[in-house]
């Protein structure tokens, strides 16, 4: 398998944003996650982080991002190596 590792660190260092997940800092990547389905639409933020980033990190942790805070419902781990994982926020 090839080891993305040092490419996630460019990748971080271009699009990643400081955030505090759980009270530690962590850069992490936004999606305000606008979704359209059935004449609804929605929204539903979420934050893409290293999974070595937050590894201690629970579903109920709080996130604050730009001055506005979140709660984590879910985290997903992203395919196909999962050194990342997702985290999907709800305002509160």
């Amino acid at each position: 398998m090839i080891d993305f590792t040092p490419s996630l660190a460019l990748i971080y260092a271009q699009f990643g944003e400081p955030v505090t997940i759980a009270g530690s800092p962590v850069t992490a990547i936004f999606d305000g996650g606008y979704i359209a389905a059935l004449d609804v639409q929605s929204t539903a933020p979420a934050l893409r982080c290293r999974a070595s980033d937050i590894a201690a990190v629970a579903v109920g942790a709080t996130v604050a991002r730009a001055g506005v805070s979140y709660v984590v419902r879910a985290i997903e781990p992203v395919a196909p190596d999962e050194l990342e994982k997702r985290l999907v926020l709800e305002r509160q």
